[in-house]
């Protein structure tokens, strides 16, 4: 019986480690968001809030800029950047990062790139390509193996098969 409680102190002795968690107090009406991690940029932590209520609009979404202990910095609108009804893909650059937002305007399929500082403050806004036909194919973003680096390649389908 000694040897048992001489064994349980043994065990209690020793400190163990666990990972920490950090939560963020909420930010807006999140049963009707939804969020994607970016990732981290330099030493801050970027993450995109969109709506996804029936009345889908990307104007609404907006860039959430938190530090390592998840206190809300920054929040950067979609509002003048996008249209309603568009597509985005994020690039990580490590110490910047980059929006890639694919929409319709006029008859035409816009790809527009915006990059973004750590801050979550837009640098720079530019079109990469304005087509009149949609049918020309749309920008996917590929990674390497490592996520390493990141290119945007304009996929045309042609019948069953793709060219690149």
């Amino acid at each position: 019986m000694r040897s048992f409680f001489l064994i349980i102190s043994v065990l209690f002795s020793f400190t163990c480690s666990a990972q920490r968690f950090v939560y963020s107090n909420a930010a807006g009406n999140f049963s009707y968001a939804q969020t994607q991690i970016i990732g981290r940029v330099k030493k801050n932590i970027i993450v995109w809030k969109y709506a996804t209520h029936k009345n889908f609009d990307m104007k609404k979404s907006e860039i959430l800029v938190y530090d390592n202990q998840m206190h809300l910095l920054n929040t950067t609108s979609f509002k003048s950047i996008t249209p309603e009804l568009s597509s985005v893909e994020f690039v990580n650059n490590g110490d910047s990062f980059s929006a890639i937002i694919q929409y319709k305007e006029d008859n035409f399929l816009v790809c527009k790139l915006v990059n973004f500082d750590a801050n979550g403050n837009i640098l720079n806004n530019q079109i990469l390509d304005r087509s009149t036909d949609v049918g020309d194919g749309l920008y996917e973003i590929r990674e390497s193996s490592k996520h390493k680096s990141s290119v945007l390649i304009k996929v045309f389908v042609s019948d069953s098969s793709s060219t690149i």
